[in-house]
């Protein structure tokens, strides 16, 4: 049954800003509330498949991605989903 297999799949999901500092996951899909930030987002590198780890998370979110540092608003960082 696909529904339920997409169901359980997204059990396993949390939202970037609540990754632990030093922790490397990967982003499964963005909830973003306008498609200009998803254009912004996906220039950057930060798209779906991406491995990403967490460097900071206070007073913003702090993520190397390959050679590249990005920093990131709370708001963009908790529709970001990602799994381990």
């Amino acid at each position: 049954m696909k529904t339920g297999t997409q169901h359980r799949d997204r059990d396993d999901e949390q939202a970037l800003n609540q990754v632990p500092e030093g922790e490397e996951v990967r982003i499964v899909r963005i909830v973003a509330g306008h498609p200009e930030q998803m254009i912004r987002l996906s220039g950057m590198g930060v798209v779906p498949g991406a491995l990403v780890q967490v460097r900071q998370r206070r007073p913003a979110m702090v993520l190397a991605l390959g050679e590249t540092t990005l920093a990131l608003d709370p708001e963009v960082s908790a529709g970001i989903k990602v799994r381990k």
